[in-house]
């Protein structure tokens, strides 16, 4: 699935190639991922334009192997879609063979789940999305963005946290 966004991403942004560590910004700028200042000055360009969208999540609870939440769309075009990503905060990985090997890796903001939601006429409504079986609500958090699928732009996005949720509602 991360291929087929990737290469979807190649197509809107009329490239040859798709490579790793790629980072696209907004949905319109692509760039190394590598290159620390090209990467912060796109972010601060990026963040200095106004939302087109206003997403929000809100209700977010968890009953068993699931997160429910509600979500909201003002400013939205007929052929954007909502995208829902289930993100780990952080994680470490111990390499034992390759190029690492012996090396401890860390990682932020992992996607662990992405869902595509189409937009219903309102623009609002009620989705979940499956929690991996070792899931700690300290631990996630659902980052949801806005995306014209036209032209891969990111036209708003917003955050939700599992605030007041115990571990053991997820079991």
């Amino acid at each position: 699935e991360y291929s087929k966004r990737q290469n979807q991403y190649a197509r809107w942004l009329k490239s040859s190639s798709i490579y790793t560590p790629q980072v696209i910004v907004n949905g319109r700028t692509e760039l190394v991922g590598s290159e620390e200042g090209k990467l912060r000055n796109a972010i601060k360009t990026g963040l200095d334009k106004p939302a087109k969208s206003e997403l929000t999540l809100s209700n977010v609870t968890v009953e068993h192997d699931k997160v429910n939440l509600k979500y909201s769309v003002a400013g939205s075009a007929n052929n954007d879609i909502l995208l829902l990503a289930l993100i780990e905060k952080n994680a470490t990985t111990k390499v034992e063979r390759g190029e690492n090997g012996g090396r401890t890796l860390s990682h932020v903001q992992i996607v662990s789940q992405l869902k595509n939601v189409q937009l219903k006429s309102g623009n609002s409504g009620i989705e979940n999305i499956i929690l991996p079986h070792d899931f700690d609500p300290k631990k996630y958090e659902v980052i949801g963005f806005v995306q014209n699928t036209a032209n891969g732009e990111i036209t708003g996005a917003a955050k939700a946290e599992f605030a007041n949720v115990s571990a053991n509602n997820a079991k």
